[in-house]
């Protein structure tokens, strides 16, 4: 028999995998918008954001109404904290899908040396975003380490395109290079936030919180 704790933890899971689903999307959108520069479709993203943010405030709202009334414990009580922890880091991903929506937008220009950087960041990134949202509700503890430790590619990239800004600053394209390195920017703090969900999944299993690095 279903209880009344178990049915209130399924509705906060359902909205936050609505909520991890409209954040896949928006990236998908934001990394194929990048090739063409396609602003129509950065503009629909950015557009979506919002339904992220109400996502984001209804299982916050639901997590601390099921403390108060059903002061859960153990491992109930370890869910639905890993959760708002999970859509506090989700909701900052999306924010990162619209920063790079207003690039296009903007139709600032690319420094074109670094799009090999930003294309393998991004397919880093999602196939990062995609195992970690998907361990969080099938946690397996071993998978957590494995999973965050592809954050290491994303950080390989960032550094390496910051080491080659040094050899181009004389360029009359500096601000190009700098705008477009905000973008190396953004994904590496992406990849950042998923690694905090590695540790909202070893919370959920142990309820200890431990630091990725």
């Amino acid at each position: 028999m279903v209880t009344l704790i178990e049915n209130q933890i399924k509705e906060i899971e359902k909205n936050l995998q609505e909520m991890i689903s409209l954040v896949l999307s928006m990236h998908q959108d934001v990394q194929a918008a990048l090739k063409s520069m396609d602003s129509k479709r950065a503009l629909a993203v950015i557009k979506r954001d919002e339904q992220v943010n109400n996502l984001d405030e209804i299982i916050n709202e639901s997590v601390l109404t099921f403390l108060a009334t059903q002061a859960p414990v153990a491992k109930d009580l370890r869910s639905t904290m890993a959760m708002i922890r999970v859509a506090n880091d989700v909701e900052r991903i999306g924010d990162y899908a619209k920063t790079i929506s207003e690039f296009i937008i903007l139709a600032k220009p690319m420094y074109v040396p670094f799009k090999d950087y930003i294309d393998d960041m991004y397919a880093n990134f999602i196939k990062m975003f995609v195992s970690a949202t998907e361990l969080f509700f099938t946690p397996v503890l071993e998978k957590t380490f494995e999973i965050s430790n592809q954050d290491q590619l994303i950080d390989a990239k960032l550094k390496r395109a910051f080491n080659d800004i040094p050899k181009i600053a004389n360029t009359e394209n500096i601000m190009s290079v700098l705008d477009t390195f905000n973008i190396i920017r953004t994904l590496e703090r992406a990849g950042d936030h998923t690694k905090n969900i590695c540790e909202a999944v070893i919370f959920k299993i142990k309820g200890k919180k431990i630091d990725l690095g």
